[in-house]
């Protein structure tokens, strides 16, 4: 399954900026939290990084936003798995974290890349749509 949280984030971060990216990023992990994981403030910490790091470059590249916008979940999709790996060595066993290389990894990170593409388009169209309301 892909992680649509994370790109949930990560699109918000860039079209919204960090303050929406961390604060959307927060109860995105939280939900995820209270609905799968026992240890609260787990995820919330992770994407809350996740939504900062999301915007640190915005309007500072010149490369078109699509583009932009995969890299960018693909870069925080591994910074997301670099702190769940960190973090988790603390606070999980190392079977759990395993079992995530071993059997979600993947699939999840391909699924994610994938559609990433349909929810910046998504985004992008919405926005379009909110500048012209806006300007008329």
């Amino acid at each position: 399954m892909p992680d649509f949280l994370l790109i949930f984030t990560v699109m918000n971060s860039i079209f919204f900026g960090p303050f929406f990216g961390i604060f959307f990023g927060f109860f995105a992990g939280l939900t995820y939290d209270f609905f799968g994981y026992p240890l609260i403030g787990f995820y919330s910490l992770i994407y809350c990084i996740v939504g900062y790091f999301g915007s640190i470059t915005n309007n500072r590249l010149d490369i078109t936003p699509i583009l932009f916008s995969i890299i960018a979940v693909v870069i925080l999709f591994i910074i997301k798995t670099v702190l769940y790996t960190m973090l988790g060595s603390i606070f999980y066993k190392s079977y759990e974290i395993r079992y995530y290389f071993k059997n979600t990894f993947l699939l999840q990170f391909l699924l994610t890349f994938l559609f990433a593409f349909p929810i910046h388009f998504v985004y992008s169209v919405n926005i379009k749509k909110k500048k012209k309301i806006k300007i008329n």
